[in-house]
């Protein structure tokens, strides 16, 4: 940890991914596409994305402890901060909002 915040320290601007790097989801995309599967929807991923967003909504979400420690760290220390993602707006918020960081 000392090292990465050698490194971080030098920079002003530090961008964190927020699925599997702040939040571990990808067990929870596995789930929603199992139970998507067991309903045979015409469109498969349309569904997944449907249980996938009631999932984040309903269960505990796991959090990379440490990852978030520095997430805190660099906005204490006045670092820019960004939480970048693929997944949709939707998702970012609800997951954002859930852990507090929106």
């Amino acid at each position: 940890m000392k090292d990465l915040l050698k490194i971080i320290n030098n920079k002003k601007f530090i961008f964190f991914d927020l699925d599997e790097t702040l939040v571990r989801t990808e067990h929870l995309h596995e789930k929603a596409y199992k139970l998507a599967r067991l309903e045979k929807p015409l469109n498969l991923y349309e569904r997944k994305k449907e249980i996938y967003l009631k999932i984040l909504r309903e269960e505990k979400l796991s959090l990379r402890h440490e990852l978030i420690d520095l997430f805190n760290y660099c906005k204490a220390a006045n670092k820019k901060v960004a939480i970048v993602t693929n997944t949709t707006s939707e998702n970012a918020s609800t997951i954002l909002k859930k852990i507090s960081l929106l």
